[in-house]
């Protein structure tokens, strides 16, 4: 229905209120506006048959919606006309320059992330009693340990994506198929990680965390020479085992050198501090890992594709089998050649796949390697007093 006197006036002010007040205490931020359109201008209304237009006046009524993406920024509302557009073109925000389909908004985003982390860090640094505690970073083992956990969640959960997506995408597993290859390194993890706390107690965990950080590298390694369309089930369950072997020896020590010189009433920013750090990387290490993967694949598929010629006589080779082959089930000579190009083409991407899920294990192993010295970079921890053990994270 349409509103009456009395509505229209609670409509005005309530659309001056919001610009006058609302907008200029509104934070930076992107969001969709859903806008309804009332209009109280005359309407035009045309007759084809006889070609007279007449004009019609009806009080304030709604004409429609509309949905907008708005974008606010030091308590102004920004309009960007590329926004709008359905193009590719980059957009530039402060100096930063970004580019895509999500080109404008994820300038706006950055710059204005980067805005706030700043004041957020020099906030928390002053604070007296800061709600995340930065300058525990001044402490040797815990900023090392931070930075070794930030690259060891990035390795970890990218990993525990790159094998079921291998199994499931090139070798047709099922969901369950592969969460079952994956369970052997569970069922370790289980052995190992009492053996590692028992261990840590004993000895120098920095050489407990050096260890799994070798045993980590070599599991990857070992599954980076190993991967193969051809391989079977129990192959593919020994790759994520051997994988995850170190593990414990890295997640434990880790936690008792993390707390070396940190006053026990801190001990619960170190370890929300650790969770979240470890939950960064694994986030970064996934996206990273995806565009890893999907860049090596057609890099190789480049290489591959320069090989697919008929100057190349094992190419034409193939063809010629392939396609003797489908006539003899039946095909003419013009489908049969045109399938065996299809399915060339089809054998060529996943290897091509193929060898990229390697390339990206075996990156992955180089920078498990390179964290082997992180270890000793910590100082070694004094006698742990029974009873006084850090708490788990």
């Amino acid at each position: 229905p349409n509103p009456d006197p009395a509505a229209t006036r609670q409509m005005l002010v309530k659309i001056v209120n919001y610009v006058n007040t609302t907008l200029r205490q509104l934070p930076n931020l992107i969001a969709s506006r859903e806008t309804a359109g009332f209009e109280d201008r005359p309407q035009e209304d045309s007759l084809e048959a006889t070609g007279i237009v007449s004009y019609s006046y009806q009080p304030l009524h709604f004409v429609g919606k509309s949905l907008a993406a708005v974008t606010y920024r030091d308590r102004k509302e920004v309009v960007d006309a590329d926004v709008a557009k359905p193009t590719k073109q980059g957009s530039k925000v402060g100096g930063l320059k970004t580019t895509g389909e999500f080109g404008p908004i994820l300038s706006t985003t950055l710059a204005d992330a980067l805005k706030g982390k700043i004041t957020w860090a020099r906030w928390e640094w002053r604070n007296p009693h800061p709600i995340v505690e930065l300058k525990l970073l001044k402490k040797r083992n815990f900023a090392t340990a931070m930075l070794s956990m930030v690259i060891l969640g990035a390795v970890l959960y990218g990993t525990t994506v790159l094998l079921p997506e291998f199994l499931q995408n090139l070798l047709g597993y099922s969901a369950a198929q592969a969460g079952i290859c994956m369970a052997g390194g569970g069922f370790l993890m289980v052995i190992t990680m009492p053996l590692s706390g028992f261990l840590s107690g004993k000895m120098d965990p920095r050489i407990l965390m050096a260890f799994g950080f070798g045993a980590t590298s070599l599991g990857l390694y070992h599954m980076a020479t190993h991967l193969s369309l051809g391989m079977d089930f129990g192959t593919a369950a020994m790759l994520r085992t051997y994988q995850v072997a170190g593990l414990a020896f890295i997640f434990i020590p880790s936690n008792v050198l993390c707390y070396t010189g940190i006053p026990r009433e801190k001990n619960n920013q170190v370890s929300s501090m650790m969770n979240f750090v470890r939950n960064i990387g694994g986030s970064v290490g996934i996206a990273l890992v995806g565009t890893m993967v999907t860049r090596s694949t057609q890099r190789r598929q480049n290489y591959m594709a320069a090989h697919m010629q008929n100057g190349n006589p094992m190419f034409r080779q193939m063809v010629e089998g392939m396609s003797a082959t489908l006539r003899h089930q039946g095909m003419s000579a013009g489908q049969a050649t045109r399938q065996a190009y299809g399915r060339i083409a089809m054998l060529m991407g996943r290897q091509a796949n193929a060898l990229a899920f390697k390339d990206v294990v075996a990156v992955l192993a180089v920078v498990v390697a390179c964290l082997i010295p992180l270890a000793f970079i910590m100082k070694k921890p004094p006698g742990v007093i029974p009873g006084d053990a850090p708490p788990p994270h």
